[in-house]
């Protein structure tokens, strides 16, 4: 198994890297880049996509999936997600209890993310647009996934 990490932040390369010498993975790779542009990856050279609570820092979506979809294996597997900025009032309600109990002003961070976060429908849309009718979107209590089988 070989793991490609990609983060636009030179910090959390570093934070990440000494993370997975400390859980035994010294093999990672990790590249400075974003999402919208990997072009050092070639096509079709992953079996598993990955992304976790990064969707709504992309200011480009569209280019990001297309990306994906090169460097995704036609047999590869995807699992992005991300909050979703149209949950319904007792996930609100989670949401402002919770973010006053965290520290260091992080609540307001998490706030903020779910507002700049999209809506299960906005991202369909955005699949259909760029012809990609093989991934498939859920929406649960406060969060959204996009995958592909």
């Amino acid at each position: 198994m070989k793991l490609i990490g990609l983060d636009a932040s030179h910090d959390m390369i570093r934070v990440a890297s000494k993370n997975a010498l400390k859980e035994g993975f010294p093999e990672i790779v990790f590249i400075h880049g974003t999402a919208e542009n990997m072009s050092e990856i070639n096509d079709g050279t992953f079996d598993l996509v990955i992304s976790r609570d990064s969707l709504h820092h992309w200011e480009e979506p569209e280019k990001v999936f297309k990306e994906v979809k090169r460097i995704l294996k036609p047999s590869g597997k995807l699992f992005i997600h991300d909050s979703r900025r149209d949950m319904n009032t007792f996930g609100r309600m989670i949401v402002t209890i919770f973010s006053k109990l965290i520290p260091n002003n992080l609540g307001h961070y998490w706030r903020t993310s779910i507002a700049a976060s999209y809506t299960a429908e906005e991202i369909r849309t955005l699949l259909d647009k760029n012809g990609l009718n093989d991934w498939s979107v859920e929406s649960d209590l406060m969060d959204l996934t996009i995958y592909k089988d």
